[in-house]
């Protein structure tokens, strides 16, 4: 009773009255959803959602299965829908394309968006890139302005077409015009996703590796060598705004944007290699550098200096992916710690919990007695 005050929305609520030997007879008022299928469907989204999406903890994805083809059965769309998505989360692909094409030729059709975006994800899985691309920019391009449904800023969406972009460019041969504008259709789509959130760890990964594949792709031996005119150790974070700036001054030749970007990459990797400053940010002259140098590097003539820009934004947002990114062995460690310390806790983070009615404490069972000295050396 000691937590914080969580928002709770009450979607729907029903209320049955069972009736018992010797009282008084139940009378049920009809259940406030009217809908059978849509009882059911609820029912199976709940029995969809209960696990993880990882090993054994998928919940009950079986039974989840049985109520989804009910659905099917009752003559709803949804219930095809919501069985490929069991069949994604259980890597049956053939049936989960299957089903997705019933939820297609159906009467009464599902959203659109939804089904290209499960057939997006089919299509990845299976290789067909190029098709999973169509369908994730359809869903993007996807608007229902009556229900105020407007897909376009969905960053879900948009980091699936990223890294459906950069896997097809991996297809192409290095060097290949075709592999760099993968990259840089991949480089575009992450960024409109750190355009709604800067901080989103999936698109500065993606950039990491699209930027990562740029600078490769102009060639070894390509980037102009490093400058000797290092920073002082003291103030590297505006040294790295003053490069940033001075990386993409159009005054200059592009010799010396690329110099001056070879020596922000350094620059950086110096910044990371220190202790953090005291009352600096770490993450402030990244963005900063993220910000000036991409779009310098999207309009980039010379093919050195724009791999040296690359070069820069690589490490630039590498380093803040590591940053933004969920400390999962933090996460682990104080699972450990809690499952350890507190049997209860231990048994309901299962995925499917499953308590014993004749566990001691139990209602209407007696509490285990306290353990006595015996006990306690033993």
């Amino acid at each position: 009773g000691q937590g914080p005050a969580l928002p709770v929305v009450v979607m729907a609520s029903d209320r049955i009255v069972l009736p018992v030997e010797g009282g008084p007879g139940a009378a049920n008022d009809p259940s406030p959803i009217a809908e059978t299928w849509q009882r059911w469907n609820d029912y199976g989204i709940g029995l969809l959602l209960e696990g993880g999406d990882k090993g054994g903890q998928k919940g009950e994805l079986r039974q989840a299965e049985a109520v989804f083809k009910k659905v099917a059965d009752l003559g709803l769309a949804d219930g095809w829908v919501n069985l490929a998505r069991v069949y994604l989360r259980e890597g049956r692909i053939p049936d989960a394309r299957e089903a997705l094409e019933k939820a297609a030729a159906h009467p009464g059709a599902a959203a659109p968006w939804v089904i290209n975006w499960l057939t997006g994800q089919i299509n990845e899985r299976n290789g067909l890139l190029d098709e999973a691309i169509a369908s994730y920019e359809s869903v993007l391009a996807s608007r229902v302005p009556d229900r105020g449904f407007d897909f376009s800023g969905d960053y879900e969406v948009i980091n699936a077409l990223g890294g459906a972009l950069y896997a097809r460019a991996r297809q192409e041969p290095t060097q290949d015009p075709a592999r760099e504008h993968f990259l840089r259709r991949a480089v575009e789509a992450y960024r409109r996703t750190l355009a709604i959130d800067s901080e989103n760890s999936s698109a500065h990964f993606g950039l990491g590796l699209a930027y990562a594949g740029l600078s490769r792709e102009a060639g070894p031996g390509i980037l102009p060598p490093p400058r000797d005119d290092r920073r002082p150790v003291a103030g590297l974070e505006r040294a790295i705004i003053e490069l940033a700036m001075a990386a993409t001054e159009a005054g200059v030749g592009p010799d010396l944007r690329g110099a001056r970007a070879v020596d922000l990459a350094a620059t950086i990797s110096r910044f990371l290699a220190m202790p953090p400053p005291e009352f600096v940010s770490r993450p402030e002259p990244l963005h900063e550098v993220v910000e000036r140098l991409g779009p310098a590097c999207a309009a980039e003539s010379d093919p050195a200096a724009r791999a040296a820009m690359a070069r820069a934004l690589k490490v630039a947002h590498a380093a803040l992916h590591a940053m933004f990114k969920p400390d999962v062995t933090a996460e682990g460690r104080a699972v450990a710690v809690a499952r350890r310390d507190n049997p209860a806790a231990d048994q309901n983070a299962q995925s499917i919990v499953i308590h014993s009615l004749h566990r001691p404490g139990a209602p209407g069972v007696e509490a285990a007695p306290a353990a006595g000295p015996k006990d306690a050396v033993e």
